[in-house]
This record gives structure tokens, C-alpha cells and sequence, in this order.
């Protein structure tokens, strides 16, 4: 990253506490705002390519019917890996109401404006993580 970027750790903290805020609005507009498409993510034994933000919508919203009414959402991020101004791989467990319920490895591209990606050439205009996720 950049001298005036944030670090990657502060990057990724950030980038999941918003995730988190959406999640808990129930918001699959917000959360179809922080994914780049096209993207890929990787469940064990069923690989989901992400191909336009209907069906990130789509996705979530089928995710918060099986995961019920939350109040909290909190992301414990470690990075644990990063290439500078590129991407970063953050170990995340996501608690809900206070137990821990989801851990995954995210490997993520950092990008900084519409079209600047090397992920993906429609990326929102704020920074935000192309996130291909990875169950542990």
C-alpha cells in the first residue's frame, strides 16, 4: 500500500466492520456495494462465481433467512498476508449476538476507484476488498 493508505490490517478492520453494519441492517443493497464482480467464492466442495451484484443481493439475502434476526455482527480480522497497493488474505471469525459462528480465510483485492481494479473493471468509487472467501 502506499505511504498515505492505511495499513492492511487497518484496511481489512474496516472493510469488515462495514460488512458487519450491513449484515445486521439486513441490507443486500450495502453488502452488493462492497463485492467487485465478477468474483469467485470458494465454499468447501461448491465453488460460486459471482457473476453481477443481483445475485450477491440474492445470495445474501438467502444467507440472512438462514441465519435469522442478529443485533451484533463482529469480525475478528487478522491479516496474515498482503502484497502492497494489491491484495490482502485476512483470517476472519464473524460472531453473532456474541457467539462465534463462521471462520473464514479472505483473500482480497484492494482497489481504489471505479474501473482502477485488477480484479474487476466495475468496482465501487471507495476502497473496498474484491473478497473471494474461503472456508476454514
Amino acid at each position: 500500500m502506499s505511504a498515505e493508505s492505511t495499513s492492511p490490517q487497518s484496511t481489512a478492520q474496516d472493510f469488515f466492520e462495514t460488512y458487519a453494519g450491513a449484515v445486521v441492517a439486513r441490507d443486500a443493497e450495502a453488502v452488493a456495494d462492497l463485492y467487485c464482480v465478477p468474483s469467485l467464492v470458494l465454499f468447501p466442495a461448491q465453488p460460486l462465481p459471482v457473476a453481477d451484484r443481483q445475485q450477491v443481493r440474492t445470495f445474501f439475502a438467502d444467507a440472512a433467512a438462514q441465519r435469522g434476526e442478529i443485533e451484533e455482527a463482529s469480525p475478528a480480522v487478522e491479516v496474515i498476508a498482503s502484497a502492497p497497493d494489491h491484495s490482502i488474505w485476512a483470517d476472519v471469525t464473524w460472531s453473532y449476538d456474541g457467539t462465534e459462528r463462521e471462520r473464514f480465510v479472505t483473500s482480497s483485492c484492494v482497489t481504489t476507484g471505479r474501473g482502477s481494479s485488477p480484479c474487476s473493471p466495475r468496482c465501487p468509487s471507495e476502497p473496498t476488498l474484491d473478497s473471494v472467501l474461503e472456508a476454514l
